[in-house]
């Protein structure tokens, strides 16, 4: 009898001392609020790209949208190389690769960067065979400037592409102001970039391509006006081309009997992720004629997966400042 209490006694006090680590507390998940504020003052709208990033629930950086013409992709397997979509820029492929004869902007047809394609294909890529320049030369047209006046033309060619980086020529039109430089890769990022006006000069303006999901810009779309398809300059979001992925959840906005709050995991239809850049895009937002003012449309829900595969609801839920300014973009959103 006494080895029976004794093994009894034994077994109290090990379950007393078992540690409680395996559980954790319970807590009710509640959405998250993210804010961005795209810089809209002194009759200049959207003058910020904001660099938003889910799992923090932070931003993780902005740039003056004003401040770099090209783009430079990182990835050494897959070059790539757009012109700044935010100011309006366009690109003209001469088709020649003698960099020293004269070129009339009037004889070429120019393209602007669309979204859809420039994270993954700029234009000039083109001009590319696989990750072999052909080496013609472009025109650059350095689009508008914040307050809306013309940037001028520049000459561009690429001469080169290797480990090192991407091999360049730049100049005015009339040839002047040559600058030959390499800009080379960082694999920490998606893009590097440029100012045409110092090309010597790389700019590392976006996070570490691992540090963000979302950007908040200025870009072009080729969008219906009712009687043909034209390019407009647009304010949303894109994805982050490495392993962000999106899609639109088309069920709860056509069905008034949905609603965000209800979304969850098992809604999800996991082949209807898109890694399109523009794939949450602009039209979350609509101009109201009669409030003469931008609103959102809360029943425009999307899912996002990040780089950790982490799946998120999110919708919108404003887009002015405490000011009342434009661009101060607010969203809900929740990991699944």
């Amino acid at each position: 009898m006494y080895k029976v209490c004794l093994i009894a006694i034994s077994l109290l006090t090990l379950a007393s001392c078992q540690k409680e680590e395996d559980y954790l507390p319970a807590r009710f998940l509640t959405d998250l609020v993210g804010q961005v504020n795209m810089g809209s003052e002194g009759g200049i709208d959207y003058q910020n790209q904001v660099y938003f990033d889910l799992s923090s629930g932070r931003n993780k950086g902005f740039n003056k949208r004003d401040v770099w013409d090209l783009a430079l992709g990182c990835d050494a397997g897959h070059p790539n190389l757009f012109v700044n979509p935010s100011m309006l820029q366009r690109v003209a492929i001469t088709g020649s690769t003698d960099f020293n004869a004269s070129f009339n902007v009037s004889d070429y047809d120019f393209e602007y960067e669309r979204a859809r394609r420039f994270f993954s294909n700029g234009y000039m890529m083109n001009d590319w065979e696989d990750t072999l320049p052909k080496g013609h030369v472009c025109i650059i047209d350095l689009g508008k400037t914040l307050n809306n006046q013309a940037r001028g033309y520049k000459l561009f060619q690429i001469t080169g592409f290797d480990e090192k980086g991407y091999h360049l020529k730049v100049s005015n039109l009339d040839h002047s102001q040559l600058v030959e430089t390499t800009i080379p890769l960082n694999r920490g990022y998606n893009h590097v970039y440029i100012s045409l006006a110092k090309p010597n000069e790389v700019l590392e303006l976006e996070p570490p391509k691992e540090e963000w999901d979302i950007v908040f810009t200025k870009y072009m779309e080729r969008l219906y006006d009712g009687a043909d398809t034209l390019d407009y300059s647009v304010t949303g979001v894109l994805i982050n081309p490495y392993k962000t992925q999106a899609y639109f959840h088309t069920e709860s906005y056509a069905d008034s009997s949905w609603s965000y709050n209800q979304l969850t995991v098992n809604d999800i239809n996991f082949s209807s992720y898109s890694k399109r850049p523009d794939v949450i895009g602009h039209d979350w937002k609509f101009y109201d004629l009669d409030a003469g003012a931008y609103s959102v449309y809360a029943n425009k829900n999307f899912f996002v997966k990040d780089a950790e595969e982490q799946n998120y609801r999110l919708h919108f839920t404003g887009f002015y400042d405490e000011n009342g300014n434009k661009g101060g973009v607010s969203f809900e959103y929740l990991p699944l």
